[in-house]
């Protein structure tokens, strides 16, 4: 870990705290739409920034050898993204969100096995605090009935299948800029998801759905293009992070700050309740991520 950079832990934070602000975007935009729409539309409408920021910074370079673990990439964040935004539209964010918690801690395990990135005894304990203060979050954010009622909450399952798919997605994308991928990697990245997603739902028969959903936006436009120019941003300062700091450094960081922001931005814009128990595990949360931080 002493081989990270200041500007790797910058460009780290930035995304993280990027990413709590997209999580609050997309919530929001899923009370107008259907969550399938915004799936939808979200990569390809993210794809023409990514674009003008890519031909700003370097030439096109996607070696063959980096096309498979894209594609693979691209693959699991479609599957994570559709886990995803169903989770943000069926339970609270404060709930939820926690549960992301289980991303950092299976890429570090990932990046250990097969990328020789060796979790220190510091990254170790940082990690495992964020799975506390993530139960003890979870357990105190439903909705005031304990576990039971966590582990029954809709989007619970959903939010797993997410974690469990955007786990992998971090060292595949490490992969391919080991083979050589340079700063076009994010716009192909997001243009190979929205094909993807678009030709599955098309295929599955949500035409209509989509059809309605783009009327919908039309009429009120200006959270939508947010969102979408949001996530470019952040997907860039993303991919930029990856390059520099190890794959379970930046999802610990980017996890354990999305959580405790989760809680902040549950309370402020859509009313949930903030706990005793909640603002404790924020604090673990915290602490776990320090350990982490620290670590040069």
């Amino acid at each position: 870990m002493s081989s990270i950079s200041t500007l790797g832990i910058i460009l780290t934070l930035i995304a993280a705290f990027g990413w709590s602000a997209m999580d609050v975007g997309q919530k929001a935009l899923t009370r107008r739409v259907d969550p399938l729409v915004v799936v939808m539309l979200l990569p390809l409408a993210e794809f023409p920034l990514l674009a003008i920021y890519a031909s700003l910074a370097g030439p096109f370079v996607i070696p063959a050898m980096a096309c498979v673990p894209l594609l693979g990439s691209a693959l699991l964040n479609s599957i994570g993204i559709v886990c995803f935004m169903r989770s943000l539209h069926r339970s609270p964010i404060s709930l939820t969100i926690p549960l992301l918690s289980l991303t950092p801690v299976l890429t570090t395990l990932f990046g250990w096995a097969f990328r020789n990135q060796v979790p220190g005894l510091s990254q170790f304990s940082g990690a495992a605090l964020v799975v506390v203060g993530a139960f003890v979050l979870g357990s105190g954010a439903s909705r005031g009935r304990g576990v039971g009622a966590f582990l029954r909450e809709p989007g619970v399952p959903l939010m797993l299948g997410a974690s469990t798919a955007w786990s992998c997605t971090a060292l595949l994308d490490q992969t391919a800029m080991a083979y050589g991928a340079g700063v076009w990697y994010a716009p192909v990245l997001a243009l190979t998801m929205g094909i993807l997603l678009n030709l599955f739902f098309l295929a599955t028969g949500k035409g209509p759905l989509l059809r309605q959903g783009l009327r919908t936006l039309a009429a009120r436009p200006g959270l939508g293009i947010l969102v979408g120019v949001m996530g470019a941003f952040v997907l860039a300062f993303q991919i930029e992070a990856v390059r520099r700091v190890p794959a379970g450094f930046n999802e610990i960081v980017r996890r354990g700050l999305g959580m405790a922001c989760a809680i902040l931005s549950g309370r402020i814009f859509f009313k949930e309740i903030i706990t005793p128990r909640m603002v404790l595990a924020v604090a673990i949360l915290t602490l776990g991520v320090a350990l982490v931080v620290g670590l040069r």
